[in-house]
């Protein structure tokens, strides 16, 4: 699991200024994590037109530079698929989703390529045209309910928390055992200060992946935003026990207290 957005991002949670949680954003067809050198993604630019920048990055690795080649001597939707998984694993997001773009002039039909744009412009922090992508992919595959979850968080980043909600339910109604869209919903309810909702979807998280770290301290916060603060320091100090450097149960614990 990756952490799109940082603390810094983020409103207090609570009015006893708890650290704040992260939304998480798994990712099942491609991999991303991280930023990228800005590129004009999206700028019209002729057919196996690689950026220079990204073509730059042939130094990194012998693999990279074989995809690279590859793609320019066979320019397909598979050949640019796997170059921007490439970079995309190498936290180059915007030549990631330049090479997306130019999958998707082969096949614009190709929706799990068109996710996998929409994961890399929402990690490059272009939330706007992630949601435009990822509505795009939803349109295209209803029943998609990672591409729910992403474009929740892309709505979410966007400001729009109600709209982002519904993405999010979307997302587990589709798969009801999906643990990460019930704590993006116990995230997004803290946001809210709807602290009985926080709870009630924290402990859904924590019931279905109960050794996930981030899922127990939002349950930790939902139970202190309660006011349930001897459950709130059971939790948190579990947390610590089985994950002893794990700051932000430390920092919150000692809010509690």
């Amino acid at each position: 699991m990756t952490h799109p957005c940082s603390c810094r991002d983020r409103q207090a949670l609570s009015r006893t200024a708890l650290a704040c949680l992260i939304p998480l954003l798994l990712v099942t067809w491609a991999s991303p994590s991280g930023d990228a050198a800005q590129l004009n993604v999206g700028a019209e630019r002729p057919a196996n037109s690689i950026p220079e920048p990204c073509r730059a990055l042939r130094r990194s690795s012998q693999q990279t530079s074989d995809l690279i080649q590859n793609a320019i001597t066979y320019p397909t939707v598979d050949s640019y698929g796997a170059l921007g998984e490439a970079f995309a694993g190498q936290s180059q997001f915007d030549c990631a989703a330049a090479a997306y773009e130019l999958a998707l002039a082969c096949n614009p039909k190709a929706w799990q390529t068109r996710y996998a744009l929409g994961i890399a412009l929402l990690q490059s922090g272009n939330s706007g045209r992630a949601a435009r992508e990822l509505q795009a992919v939803i349109e295209q595959q209803p029943d998609a309910f990672m591409a729910h979850n992403a474009l929740g968080l892309a709505l979410e980043n966007l400001g729009t928390l109600e709209d982002a909600r519904e993405q999010y339910e979307a997302a587990v109604r589709l798969d009801p055992s999906f643990a990460l869209g019930y704590y993006n919903l116990a995230h997004l309810a803290s946001m809210q200060t709807r602290p009985i909702a926080a709870v009630y979807y924290a402990q859904k998280a924590v019931s279905l992946e109960p050794r996930e770290p981030q899922f127990e301290l939002a349950l930790g916060i939902a139970y202190s935003q309660n006011d349930k603060l001897q459950q709130s320091v059971e939790v948190l100090r579990g947390l610590i026990v089985s994950n002893p450097d794990f700051v932000e149960a430390y920092i919150n614990l000692g809010t509690v207290y």
